[in-house]
């Protein structure tokens, strides 16, 4: 499969059949070549970028398996990247110390499936954090405590060996600090020469912007991409798997703390502020190996929203090419790509820009995978 292909079905198989618990229990049967019993095949009902089936079944022996199924929408993955790329960025977190779900394994036989997918492991928790929307001090004090544990795991991220498990040659990486902007600007006008739709000349005048403008990288690290509420396991307060790698690159862990969804915003107790963007990276800097610059948040914070919106765009060539694309993927191609283009431009001075609270309204960024 290459990254942003339509995947094919399988022979045989109208665009009525898709994953279900009969296929799936027939499908481990064959690959098994033992009785099994599925007790449990749900779909996720939230993702933009690809679905997601919560599986769980008893094998000859009596032994019980969970596992999280994942695998492309039928009209097309809602970002440029491949599930392919997916699956083996979980197999190489598997040589980090960061908490993730093992892969299991990788289908793309045509014969076996409506589509690609691969397994992995379902790790036990949630991605709901308990208390977090009580208004008052309880939910203040839940707030407080999974930001920081976010902030602590995004340190861990950047903190492992890149090179060592692999990353480098998965993914690409930036010649040097001084060139961290320029691979992600390459990484993403890549992407959209590849897949085309239509012209995009705001995105080539954020990108000259964006060049015109780096600053040098602390350090080149492991940067997740999606970050916040909605894309880590939680369990008994610890985040137990990181989860949502669809955006994840070589490059300046800023770009990871200038999106970081939910864990960020003001915290008040007692009437003071206790927690906000500036207090969420001194608290990151206490934990992390390099510091990272409030000057180069701010700016992957521009740097970030240009990647998005070379995401939206794929999007767009998705409901664009298939009658199968869901509503989010439409609406993220339509309200959402209209005011990232304003967001952009009134950054760049060239027109009205946007209430940033519109983002949270619109709640743009939850992807929400976990499990």
């Amino acid at each position: 499969m290459t990254n942003g292909s339509i995947p094919e079905r399988a022979p045989g198989v109208s665009a009525a059949d898709d994953f279900s618990a009969d296929w799936f229990a027939d499908y481990l049967r064959k690959r098994a070549g033992q009785p099994v019993q599925v007790t449990e095949f749900a779909k996720f009902t939230r993702g933009t970028s690809r679905q997601t089936w919560f599986a769980t079944w008893r094998d000859g022996d009596g032994k019980t398996h969970e596992v999280v199924l994942r695998a492309d929408h039928p009209a097309g993955a809602g970002d440029p990247t491949s599930l392919d790329q997916e699956y083996a960025v979980y197999e190489r977190l598997g040589r980090t110390d960061i908490p993730h779900a093992r892969t299991l394994w990788f289908e793309n036989d045509a014969a076996a499936a409506p589509r690609p997918f691969y397994l992995r492991e379902r790790v036990a928790g949630a991605w709901q954090v308990p208390g977090y929307t009580r208004q008052d001090e309880v939910g203040a004090g839940a707030r407080l405590a999974a930001a920081q544990e976010h902030m602590r795991a995004l340190a861990r991220v950047h903190d492992a060996d890149w090179q060592a498990a692999g990353f480098g040659d998965l993914l690409g990486a930036p010649a040097g600090l001084d060139d961290a902007v320029g691979h992600y600007v390459r990484l993403q006008l890549g992407r959209l020469a590849q897949f085309g739709g239509e012209p995009q000349p705001l995105l080539c005048e954020v990108a000259e912007f964006l060049l015109g403008n780096a600053p040098e990288a602390a350090r080149i690290s492991l940067c997740k991409g999606t970050n916040g509420l909605g894309e880590e396991v939680f369990r008994r307060g610890r985040i137990v798997a990181m989860s949502d790698w669809e955006e994840v690159l070589v490059g300046d862990p800023a770009s990871d703390l200038a999106m970081v969804q939910g864990f960020a915003e003001p915290i008040v107790r007692g009437g003071e502020t206790v927690w906000d963007l500036e207090r969420a990276l001194e608290f990151y800097n206490a934990h992390a190996r390099v510091p990272v610059s409030l000057g180069n948040l701010r700016f992957y914070q521009l740097a970030r929203m240009f990647g998005r919106m070379v995401m939206f765009a794929y999007t767009t060539t998705v409901v664009q090419r298939s009658p199968r694309a869901t509503v989010r993927q439409s609406w993220t191609a339509t309200e959402v790509q209209h005011w990232v283009r304003r967001a952009l431009a009134g950054a760049l001075g060239i027109g009205e820009g946007v209430d940033p609270a519109i983002f949270e309204e619109l709640n743009m960024t939850v992807d929400m995978e976990a499990g």
